[in-house]
C-alpha cells in the first residue's frame, strides 16, 4: 500500500516535469514562428505558426460559423490582416494593450472566398470614408478587384489549442497527473479507513 502511495507521488513529479517540457517546447515554437507579413510573401504559407504584433484593437468583420469565434481586422502599424479569434478574447484587448504592439499567436489558414468579399467591403468603406480620420494605412497597391493584393491568401487562426503541436506531451501530462492523484487519494482514503 505504501508502495502505491510512493508511485503516486513519483507520477505527480513526472507530470510536473512533462508540464515543464511542454511549456518549454511551446515557448520555442512561439519564438521561432514567423510574422504574418513574412508568411504572406511565401508560397508555402498555409498551416504555419505565425504572429501579428497588432497596434489596433481587433475590428469585428464577420462570423464564419455559429460559434463563439469571428473574423477580425487588425493592423500591425503598417498592414492590415484578418484574424479568426474568440469574441470574448477580442473584446478583452484594450487600447492600452495594443499601444506598443500586442502579440497575437496562431496558425495560418487558407482564406475562405466568402470572407474575402467581407474584406473587400471593409477596405472599400475604409478608403472611401469621409470621417476625417487619417487611417495611416498604405493602400497605394489596393485594387477593388484584387483582394489578395492587400490581405494575402491566408488569415491567422487563433482558435486552435495553443498545444495543438504538442499532443503527445499533453496526453502524457494528463495521464500521469490523473493516475498519480488517483493513487494518492485512494491510498490516503484506505489509510484513513484502516485507522478508523
Amino acid at each position: 500500500m505504501k508502495k502505491l502511495f510512493i508511485i503516486g507521488i513519483v507520477l505527480l513529479i513526472i507530470s510536473g516535469i512533462i508540464y515543464y517540457l511542454r511549456e518549454s517546447k511551446y515557448n520555442k515554437i512561439i519564438n521561432n514562428s514567423l510574422s504574418m507579413h513574412e508568411l504572406i510573401k511565401k508560397e508555402d504559407n498555409n498551416n504555419q505558426r505565425a504572429y501579428i504584433n497588432t497596434t489596433m484593437v481587433p475590428y469585428y468583420l464577420a462570423e464564419y460559423q455559429k460559434d463563439d469565434n469571428a473574423f477580425y481586422v487588425v493592423l500591425d502599424g503598417k498592414y492590415l490582416y484578418l484574424v479568426y479569434m474568440n469574441k470574448e478574447e477580442a473584446e478583452s484587448i484594450t487600447v492600452d494593450m495594443v499601444e506598443n504592439g500586442y502579440r497575437l499567436n496562431g496558425i495560418t489558414r487558407a482564406m475562405p472566398d466568402n470572407i474575402s468579399s467581407f474584406g473587400v467591403s471593409f477596405l472599400d468603406n475604409l478608403f472611401n470614408s469621409d470621417d476625417g480620420h487619417d487611417h495611416e494605412i498604405e493602400h497605394h497597391e489596393y485594387d477593388n478587384n484584387d483582394y489578395l493584393d492587400y490581405f494575402g491568401d491566408i488569415y491567422l487562426d487563433m482558435t486552435i489549442s495553443k498545444y495543438a503541436d504538442l499532443t503527445v506531451y499533453s496526453v502524457l501530462f494528463y495521464t500521469t497527473l490523473v493516475l498519480g492523484l488517483m493513487l494518492i487519494i485512494t491510498q490516503g482514503l484506505s489509510l484513513i479507513e484502516k485507522r478508523n
